[in-house]
């Protein structure tokens, strides 16, 4: 074979490539094209680089190998955007349905044949943007942790506040949901892995939900006790009890968040209704156990205000009045607060995306959310 026909046969090859590219953009529903301008990837405030393994890396870097344009221009450029208007996971899923293979399915007809090196273009696709979708849930899964000011308590810290029966079991589901949160990428990598973690998340929120109940038993049981008690008890009651059992529902109810939100990445179950019922029944379980906690307080300054003091301790009593309205105007707050994160987490997965490739294999992710 003479150099011109090598080159007309690498010209066909090459538009081949680009048009089969085109099919696999169309049917995913998604675009990548060189950025046009340098971007300002040091404005941390607008872009989150994601941390990549060395093998994700590469699967980024095989992705860019495959994208015509660069290989039309001969080498790749300094970075690429890839948009995703329905989200990364649609495009995933669109992909996944239509199969790797040797035919070019368009409105579920095949519609052509495509070449090995084709083959190879749509993997590289696939692998690449299953990678972006681990890491980028590992990011999420960080931020709203970082939220969670009990779960990202240390361990010790911990162990000072627990007490009572549900102490290893509570202790136990959050040791094991955060080593499951800090090892998110590495454990989807291995299928068997992934889903016995799953189940494990799914008995992690059963123990949250059965501890909430607990401990949100115990506040109105010492809250409500018949016991006659002098101002001495309530300082006590406040001061060794009540506290302990804010920490262990606060802890409880943080639980339960972390794992319904986790069985969501791990299961990689993106369906709308879905989304929904999870937010939703977390809100709503949230709302309940906000109402009881209010009710709790509400009493307990009603005992407060009723028992008799003398002069000096009047102060002490404005003190406690003080401090049991503040717990109270944190709970509505704070977990209103959480339930925006989550749902803004939740429904991110199918809002449009858009994440820079570098040439080097690095991901930046363009930020959307208050983080």
């Amino acid at each position: 074979m003479n150099k011109d026909e090598n080159k007309n046969m690498n010209r066909q090859n090459t538009q081949e490539e680009q048009e089969f590219f085109l099919q696999v953009q169309k049917q995913g529903e998604f675009k990548i094209q060189p950025c046009e301008s340098v971007v300002g990837f040091n404005d941390k405030d607008r872009y989150e680089m994601l941390k990549l393994t060395k093998e994700q890396k590469m699967q980024v870097n095989e992705l860019l190998q495959h994208v015509p344009m660069a290989a039309a221009a001969g080498a790749m450029a300094g970075a690429y955007t890839v948009s995703f208007p329905k989200g990364l996971p649609h495009t995933l899923l669109s992909l996944k349905q239509g199969g790797v293979g040797s035919q070019i399915i368009e409105n579920g007809r095949i519609v052509g044949s495509a070449s090995f090196h084709q083959m190879l273009g749509q993997t590289a696709v696939l692998g690449a943007f299953t990678a972006i979708s681990v890491i980028t849930g590992q990011f999420f899964l960080a931020q709203i942790t970082k939220e969670l000011h009990m779960i990202n308590k240390k361990i010790d810290d911990i162990l000072k506040f627990l007490y009572g029966e549900k102490k290893a079991e509570l202790l136990s589901e959050v040791s094991f949901v955060k080593y499951a949160c800090e090892n998110y990428g590495h454990i989807m990598a291995h299928e068997q892995h992934r889903i016995a973690t799953i189940c494990s998340i799914q008995g992690a929120k059963k123990v949250a939900i059965k501890d909430v109940e607990f401990y949100m038993n115990d506040l109105y049981e010492k809250v409500n006790t018949h016991e006659k008690m002098n101002f001495q008890d309530l300082c006590n009651l406040i001061d060794r009890k009540i506290k302990h059992i804010r920490e262990n529902l606060d802890l409880s109810l943080q639980l339960c968040l972390i794992s319904s939100l986790m069985e969501v990445y791990y299961s990689e179950n993106y369906e709308e209704e879905y989304i929904n019922y999870v937010e939703n029944d977390i809100k709503s379980y949230i709302k309940s156990s906000n109402k009881k906690m209010l009710e709790s307080y509400g009493n307990l300054k009603g005992r407060l205000a009723n028992c008799k003091v003398s002069g000096k301790e009047q102060q002490r009593v404005t003190e406690y009045m003080q401090e049991i309205e503040g717990a109270a105007d944190s709970v509505d707050k704070n977990y209103q607060t959480l339930c925006d994160r989550l749902s803004d987490i939740l429904h991110t997965t199918a809002k449009a995306t858009e994440y820079y490739l570098t040439s080097n294999g690095n991901v930046y992710y363009k930020k959307s959310l208050p983080y």
